[in-house]
């Protein structure tokens, strides 16, 4: 790809260093069962970052940008488990099926980038997340998402390029992400890849001067879908109204590595 077709960012490099974290910076000291009920679940999506009303890196509907709704219009909760409405008509947004997500903070995002970006030249916190990452789907079809910022070094730049990496559909089980093959919406990557392939090739464009942030870890259902949890990071979140936790702790994972 010749580096004068791509879309490009370049920003406050020095700043970007100062706050670059290794994906461990976001995962927490041990492993954690967070119960996820309708209150903790914002109805809609605000991705602005500037606006007051940001509310992009909390739990949220990511399927309905119509502020006036609530989770009830997109999600029923049952007392250990979460499902997926159809799209609501209001929900001023061209998405088909229900999106429930949870981004990181800004200044804790995964990067893939080179040191000069901020990054320390590899894959390592995107691989770290990917192996963190696992769903129980109790009916249904769903498949996991992961939204990505994509940014190059040119000194003029557009708003960043965006793409939502996604399994395939998955029906009832267990699965988790490193074991699955994974597309993108915009084809950066090229066709259906493994994981392996598809670290390589993101690899392969940070070495030719992109990088990448991680914005958060989440999954579309179709209509009717039932998720009992989702796990990414550290911690397992548990969907539900009722006291759904382990009686046991989930034991820490070899993601929780310390900040740089």
């Amino acid at each position: 790809m010749e580096k004068t077709a791509r879309l490009s960012l370049k920003f406050g490099l020095a700043a970007a260093s100062a706050l670059a974290l290794t994906f461990g910076a976001v995962a927490p000291a041990f492993a954690a069962d967070i119960h996820v009920g309708p209150d903790a679940v914002a109805g809609f999506e605000n991705g602005d970052e500037s606006s007051e009303g940001y509310n992009y890196d909390q739990w949220h509907v990511g399927s309905v940008s119509n502020p006036t709704l609530g989770p009830e219009a997109s999600l029923e909760f049952g007392t250990c488990s979460v499902t997926t409405l159809a799209v609501p008509a209001d929900s001023q947004s061209s998405s088909t099926v229900t999106q429930v997500l949870q981004g990181f903070p800004i200044d804790g995002r995964p990067l893939a980038a080179l040191p000069a970006y901020g990054g320390d030249g590899t894959v390592a916190d995107v691989q770290a997340l990917i192996g963190s990452t696992s769903i129980t789907v109790l009916e249904g079809s769903v498949t996991i998402q992961i939204p990505i910022f994509e940014y190059d070094g040119l000194d003029e730049a557009p708003a960043p390029a965006f793409t939502t990496v996604r399994t395939e559909l998955l029906g009832p089980g267990v699965y988790n992400l490193a074991d699955l093959t994974l597309t993108d919406s915009s084809g950066w990557f090229g066709g259906t890849l493994t994981v392996a392939q598809f670290l390589e090739q993101m690899q392969n464009l940070v070495d030719d001067d992109f990088y990448y942030q991680i914005l958060g870890v989440g999954f579309t259902g179709s209509e009717g879908a039932v998720v009992q949890s989702i796990a990414f990071g550290g911690n397992t979140y548990h969907f539900g109204t009722g006291s759904c936790l382990p009686a046991n702790p989930t034991p820490p994972t070899s993601v929780q590595t310390a900040a740089k």
